[in-house]
């Protein structure tokens, strides 16, 4: 089978990056609630403190996001350092920069919303460093828990395409299934591709949802019931 070559990799421009992430201390890395994983976007170890996985996990599956990196930079506020937590970049070229509030950092405003308490003298800080900067509340991030534990179950299958020497062609051959039915189930196309090893096709599945490809409900884990559909290139 010839392989498009549109299935190759996630298409990007490349720019350079603006900042390198800060390598955790080996005092953090004892006593924080530290994550890693290898990350199939940026081809690199990421790691992670509490929280902040919530946030990497939804870049990483984002396929408007191109490039980001934990731990960017630090803002000088009021006498204090406060360190952004992500910066990223999406396709169309806009850079933004995230900093994640946990609750000991955080006040309440008359309408019972959480927000930093020095939330705007950090913005003019990041202001006048050039920095769009947007803030993530612990509360807000618990919410999302449920697609971040969804997208933590797919993100090994990911990883496992990557390795696979028949990525290219199943790639094509699914693409060509979900163009046929606007939804379809997980377990209808491992029965489609009988061919494949099943394992294959659920990894793969997954490769395409990390890139945009195909689309699945994250707010559920991924099972042969779950229901994907396709996106447009």
């Amino acid at each position: 089978m010839k392989v498009n070559p549109d299935f190759a990799m996630p298409e990007q421009l490349e720019y350079p990056l603006p900042y390198a992430s800060r390598l955790l201390s080996p005092r953090e890395l004892k006593k924080q609630d530290v994550y890693s994983y290898l990350s199939p976007k940026e081809g690199r170890l990421v790691r992670v403190i509490g929280l902040s996985l919530i946030v990497a996990l939804r870049l990483e599956f984002s396929p408007d996001v191109s490039r980001y990196i934990e731990r960017p930079r630090r803002l000088s506020c009021d006498g204090e350092f406060h360190e952004l937590s992500f910066w990223y970049r999406e396709r169309n070229g806009r850079e933004r920069c995230v900093m994640v509030v946990p609750h000991a950092s955080s006040s309440l405003d008359a309408t019972g919303r959480r927000h930093h308490r020095h939330a705007q003298l950090l913005l003019e800080a990041a202001e006048r460093a050039s920095v769009p900067l947007h803030f993530e509340a612990e509360a807000q991030l618990l919410e999302e828990k449920p697609q971040s534990q969804a997208r933590l179950r797919m993100l090994p299958m990911v990883q496992t395409a990557l390795r696979l020497n028949n990525r290219l062609p199943l790639r094509q051959r699914i693409v060509e299934f979900s163009s046929q039915l606007e939804r379809f189930r997980l377990s209808q196309l491992v029965k489609a591709l009988e061919g494949y090893a099943p394992a294959d096709v659920r990894a793969v599945a997954c490769d395409l949802i990390h890139i945009g490809r195909l689309q699945v409900d994250v707010s559920a884990p991924l099972s042969d019931g779950s229901l994907l559909w396709r996106t447009a290139p």
